[in-house]
């Protein structure tokens, strides 16, 4: 049974399960498809409508509880709940984009119809908003978890310094003027600095979709159709 299995290249319908199991059973997915459900969505574009709305409004969320909590003590248990929600919350944007990227069209057999999007300036614009509501769900993580860094010159309790702090760790810059002193400290900057370069990539990936295609004068660099197997023209 084990050689017959190792006859195919099986990494691909392995991850792809994974992420599939990963994504339906994410508590953030099941609140949204108990949504679409009790609204009973069908069309597209109320789908769309949907999605935008679901992505919005978290940021907003994101926004008001990045400022409450830089400048109000709100109650330990309560910013627990909040702190626990913005790890399901990042957990759910970065599963569903390696879906998206990797798997999804893998899914729906490379028909493109099935992997039609609604438009590549919505994704783009989608993809900022998500990236900053990462940032600031991070911002909210320094300024709860301040205990897990050294800030001599910068402080992770007001607005603007666990926001600053943010950026720096997810952009990869580390100016190294706020540090973590222990393990949990170090797990949160590395965590954000992986989904800073993973989210490169999906950016570029996405914005190259975007671009239009140039012809070339030089016969040399003429590309040839992949179907004919003649040059462009």
């Amino acid at each position: 049974m084990l050689s017959k299995i190792l006859r195919k290249s099986f990494t691909v319908k392995l991850w792809e399960t994974l992420f599939r199991f990963i994504r339906y059973y994410l508590p953030l997915a099941f609140l949204f498809r108990c949504l679409k459900k009790s609204l009973k969505i069908k069309e597209d574009e109320e789908l769309y409508a949907l999605i935008d709305a679901w992505v919005h409004l978290h940021l907003f969320l994101a926004i008001i509880l990045w400022a409450a909590f830089s400048i109000v003590d709100s109650v330990v248990w309560l910013t627990w709940i909040f702190v626990i929600y913005g790890i399901l919350r990042i957990s759910d944007i970065v599963i569903y984009n390696i879906n998206v990227i990797l798997f999804d069209q893998y899914r729906h057999n490379g028909s493109k119809k099935d992997h039609m999007v609604r438009s590549f300036r919505r994704i783009l614009i989608c993809l900022f908003i998500n990236y900053s509501e990462i940032l600031l769900w991070f911002a909210i993580f320094y300024r709860f978890f301040k205990h897990c860094f050294s800030m001599p010159n910068v402080c992770l309790n007001n607005l603007w310094g666990s926001l600053y702090f943010s950026i720096v760790t997810m952009t990869t810059l580390g100016y190294g003027d706020i540090k973590p002193i222990n393990n949990c400290g170090a797990c949160l900057c590395g965590l954000q600095t992986l989904i800073g370069v993973f989210w490169v990539v999906v950016v570029v990936a996405r914005f190259i979709t975007v671009l239009p295609k140039f012809e070339t004068r030089d016969p040399d660099e003429r590309r040839l159709d992949n179907k004919t197997g003649k040059e462009m023209k």
